[in-house]
C-alpha cells in the first residue's frame, strides 16, 4: 500500500518532467500537422503546373542541358528516357524529386534561363532609342 510520505522528494520534479513530455510532444503533433499541410500545397502546386503544361522554352532548354555530351550521367539517363518515351519534359518537372539529379537539373535549367533573359534583357538595353516614329517621337 502507498503511503504519503513527507520527506520524499517533491513530485513537481516529475510533473515538470511530463509537462516538458507534453510539450515536445505538442510541438511534434504541430510539426506533423505543418508537413501534412507542406505535402498538400506541394500536391496543389504539381497539380496547377499539369494543367498549366511546361512551357516549351524549358522543354527545348531541359533537352539541351541533358543531351550535351559532357552532362552527367544523370542528366543524360533522363535525356534518354524522354527520348524513349519512358517519361516526358512535363513528367520531370512536376516531380523533378523523383528523378535522380532532378533538383540539380532544375538548377541548372533555371540558372541557363535566367542567363538568357540577361542576355536577352542586355540587347534590349543596348538598342538605340527611336528617333522617329515610335510613341515618343510624335
Amino acid at each position: 500500500m502507498d503511503t504519503f510520505d513527507a520527506s520524499d522528494p517533491s513530485p513537481q520534479l516529475e510533473t515538470s518532467k511530463l509537462l516538458r513530455t507534453m510539450t515536445a510532444d505538442d510541438s511534434e503533433l504541430r510539426m506533423l500537422a505543418f508537413l501534412d499541410e507542406l505535402d498538400h500545397l506541394i500536391e496543389e502546386d504539381r497539380e496547377r503546373e499539369r494543367e498549366e503544361g511546361l512551357d516549351p522554352s524549358i522543354a527545348v532548354l531541359l533537352e539541351s542541358i541533358t543531351g550535351a555530351d559532357d552532362a552527367p550521367l544523370e542528366f543524360r539517363s533522363l535525356n534518354r528516357r524522354v527520348a524513349d518515351g519512358l517519361t516526358s519534359w512535363e513528367e520531370f518537372w512536376v516531380a523533378p524529386e523523383e528523378t535522380p539529379g532532378g533538383h540539380r537539373l532544375v538548377n541548372v535549367a533555371m540558372k541557363a534561363a535566367g542567363a538568357e533573359l540577361d542576355a536577352a534583357m542586355q540587347r534590349f538595353d543596348d538598342r538605340p532609342p527611336p528617333t522617329h516614329g515610335g510613341v515618343l517621337g510624335r
